[in-house]
């Protein structure tokens, strides 16, 4: 790990610690711990270990491994209680929050697909990042690309990229139906429906979901499930 991403590790750590400190909505820091998480393929090491949690039941006790974060784990359950260990365990089961065992690959994919857009045109939208205040989402960013209105060049050097999608033989948009499964919010909507309206795009996108959702209700299912 080189000095400059240690300093950007440390700094994320101490601003989600000052969440805490504050009691800021749990919601809120377990968006960002889960976003740090994704991004990073796991917390290190030294900021995640595991702590049993003893369960009673009928005459014996069960000892179930949960997932905690041990630099500040007594700061956490002190300050929103130990009822949201179960929460913990849930997104570490889901694969959300875990520990780091490989380095992660956030930003080869970050590059070669451009998902942080910092000029972005408000007046005239020129990129899906309009839609995620200098964010393009990695789904719509993929769709983008199939539909042939790229312009990341890059991506094509990833493994796994999907190929186009060519036009029908008369000349028409081919039609493609695209399935969130689990969910998928408005913004990416709004982001799709923008693509459909671009000359360069090779299919009608027609977008099919098992649900609506954002980054409260994603987390708060998980806390719902712990109840």
């Amino acid at each position: 790990m080189g000095r400059g991403e240690a300093q950007y590790l440390k700094r994320c750590f101490e601003y989600i610690e000052e969440m805490i400190h504050k009691q800021e909505p749990i919601v809120n820091v377990l968006r960002l711990l889960v976003l740090f998480s994704i991004t990073n393929s796991g917390l290190p090491k030294k900021q995640f270990d595991y702590i049993r949690c003893i369960k009673q039941s009928s005459n014996y006790f069960l000892f179930t491994p949960l997932v905690a974060i041990s630099w500040h784990r007594r700061e956490f359950l002190h300050s929103y209680g130990f009822e949201h260990i179960a929460a913990l365990c849930n997104l570490e089961k889901a694969g959300l929050f875990k520990k780091q065992e490989v380095k992660g690959n956030w930003l080869t994919i970050k590059h070669a697909l451009n998902l942080i857009v910092e000029d972005t045109d408000t007046a005239n939208p020129n990129d899906i990042a309009y839609f995620f205040p200098g964010y393009a989402p990695l789904s719509i960013r993929l769709v983008q690309h199939a539909g042939g209105y790229s312009s990341t060049p890059s991506f094509d050097t990833l493994p796994g990229a999907p190929a186009n999608i060519d036009k029908v033989a008369d000349g028409r948009r081919s039609i493609v139906l695209v399935v969130f499964v689990g969910g998928v919010t408005f913004a990416e909507i709004s982001a799709l429906r923008y693509l459909n309206a671009q000359e360069g795009m090779t299919c009608d996108l027609i977008v099919g979901t098992t649900k609506m959702v954002n980054g409260n209700t994603i987390i708060e299912t998980f806390m719902e499930t712990s109840g």
